[in-house]
């Protein structure tokens, strides 16, 4: 049996291999000339774990470029069940270096899968589909890369909003407390989950998630319903705001312009309620291999806290045409 040391060789000549290839393509003049490479370089590159970093970024660049999401999801999932098939050979052969071999759901096909292979036919459905279209196909995707890059980042190193932050765009004091309360139980559960010495154990990890989903969720709520309530007037809906969803929230902050429907800001919000809505018992039993755990709970994150910014830089929220981000990605 090979000792730690050679196992640890093993896993930098893949890290090596991973960082060569990523400065290759970094030379590439765009995604079209990036695509040609990887696709010649995965026709003579065997079934190895290179070939499983190969397939996710040649996913990764299908999503941003192809018209349809098919080819993209089709080489994450093939790159997803070779790295499954590696992880388990490795636990069988080193069952005591399990830890040191990097697990299938921390990858970037992993979380690229949970992150769009169901909220793509989620946004085909009206009224989201237009973005989908053109131009909007690409900002839509050039929006969700940003927001899997920054969930790169470990926790501690991307800070936390502010009291003052959520005073800006939240009036009513009662709903900035919720807002404030439900957004610092998120923050101290990752920063836990996120130590060695978490009070959690790994099966607390999965229902963790769905909380903090559902909690960035409520928040965003609270958020619409505090700038919808003091512009009532304006609304023209018999039913009470008290009764609204948070999908009618944002749908009808569209149609009022409150937000630009075309903007980052529309994005971020129709995937926090995409994912909050992903909550449901229904939906938990329909999962076959993308669940739910605390890498998609980061993505509800890092969208939240680019909301909240987005949120704070329109320029006048009483004037609809002055109220639009205009924040390129």
């Amino acid at each position: 049996m090979e000792d730690s040391t050679n196992i640890s060789l093993k896993l930098k000549q893949l890290q090596e291999f991973a960082k060569k290839l990523n400065k290759s393509l970094s030379k590439k003049r765009n995604n079209r000339d990036r695509i040609k490479y990887l696709e010649k370089l995965n026709e003579k590159t065997p079934r190895r774990f290179n070939k499983a970093y190969i397939l996710e970024r040649l996913g990764a660049f299908y999503l941003l470029e192809e018209s349809s999401e098919k080819k993209g999801i089709n080489c994450l999932e093939k790159s997803y069940k070779l790295y499954t098939k590696f992880y388990k050979e490795f636990c069988r052969k080193y069952p005591y270096n399990r830890p040191s071999f990097p697990l299938p759901q921390d990858t970037l096909a992993y979380r690229l899968l949970n992150l769009v292979k169901d909220f793509i036919p989620f946004l085909k459905k009206k009224p989201h589909w237009n973005y989908l279209r053109g131009e909007n196909r690409k900002f839509l995707f050039s929006v969700l890369g940003q927001i899997y890059n920054d969930s790169l980042i470990r926790i501690l190193d991307t800070g936390r909003h502010n009291w003052s932050n959520f005073e800006k765009i939240v009036r009513n004091r009662k709903i900035r407390g919720f807002v404030i309360e439900n957004y610092g139980a998120c923050y101290e559960l990752f920063l836990n989950l996120s130590t060695e010495q978490s009070i959690f154990n790994a099966n607390d990890k999965y229902p963790l998630a769905r909380a903090i989903i559902v909690m960035y969720g409520s928040a965003l709520e609270g958020i619409l319903f505090d700038h919808l309530k003091k512009r009532s007037r304006y609304l023209n809906d018999k039913q009470p705001i008290e009764e609204w969803t948070l999908g009618k929230m944002i749908n009808k902050c569209f149609e009022r312009k409150f937000i630009n429907p075309q903007s980052k800001l529309a994005v971020l919000c129709i995937l926090i309620l995409f994912f909050r809505n992903y909550i449901h018992p229904a939906k938990e039993i329909q999962r076959k291999e993308y669940f739910i755990d605390i890498n998609l709970a980061n993505i509800v994150r890092i969208a939240f806290d680019s909301a909240l910014i987005e949120m704070i830089n329109l320029k006048d929220i009483k004037n609809n045409k002055k109220n639009l981000p205009q924040k390129k990605v």
